[in-house]
């Protein structure tokens, strides 16, 4: 299951289709992208309620938790995580293991690569990211753990595959996502890429680091659904 990224906001279904099926093919599994809600006429919860529900819909169709992994780039990224924490309250079984690209896990953008990165990241501007999280979370309680993971329990979550560039400006957000799921027990593990942008994934296969953080990814999977 595949959450495209677009900050809650930008349709880029089409555009991720060709990330989601580079990803697939070297996992050799299929994949289900939902097209979900966007802000601003859709804001948060919107987006998120729908992948919980294509993920219950999943359920419903004799699909094995344990068989499925939820996957998702930039906002997909960070939908991919309120989605499990969602599913926890619910009491939904979770997913065998989750891959998050490049994940924004601060609403309120106040990552210090917003500010070290801002003139490096080739992808995305500390500008448009704060326009894009003020469309997506319109009035709504930044401290809701399904908002801002950051302050959530994540001891639930299944193992997890975090990759972000070097040169992002939300290589904050990874990393400190990353610290507080480890110290909460998860099997979480973060791959920085040096000199890598936001979501540089897309560029496949245009340079050799795209391919390779693909692979990654695969590995992943393939450990992950074989039980290893």
């Amino acid at each position: 299951m595949f959450l495209h990224g677009g900050g809650g906001v930008l349709g880029l279904y089409n555009f991720d289709r060709l990330l989601a099926s580079h990803i697939t093919l070297a996992c050799d599994i299929r994949a289900l992208m939902p097209n979900y809600r966007l802000a601003p006429e859709y804001p948060f919860p919107s987006g998120l309620n729908d992948c919980v529900a294509i993920y219950s819909w999943l359920l419903s169709q004799n699909y094995l938790p344990q068989r499925i992994v939820i996957a998702g780039d930039s906002m997909g990224g960070m939908l991919t995580i309120c989605v499990l924490l969602a599913l926890h309250q619910k009491d939904l079984p979770l997913p065998r293991a989750a891959v998050c690209i490049s994940p924004n896990t601060d609403p309120t953008c106040r990552g210090k690569t917003m500010h070290t990165n801002a003139f490096k990241d080739a992808g995305l501007s500390p500008k448009f990211a704060r326009t894009l999280m003020r469309l997506y979370v319109n009035d709504h309680d930044l401290n809701d753990p399904l908002l801002a993971p950051l302050g959530a329990d994540l001891n639930i979550l299944p193992p997890i595959l975090i990759q972000a560039g070097g040169d992002e400006i939300l290589l904050d957000d990874a990393v400190r996502f990353a610290e507080r799921a480890k110290a909460a027990g998860t099997n979480a593990m973060l791959e920085i890429w040096p000199h890598m942008w936001h979501v540089w994934h897309t560029c496949y296969p245009a340079i050799p680091e795209a391919g390779q953080a693909i692979e990654h990814i695969s590995q992943f999977v393939q450990n992950q659904l074989s039980g290893n």
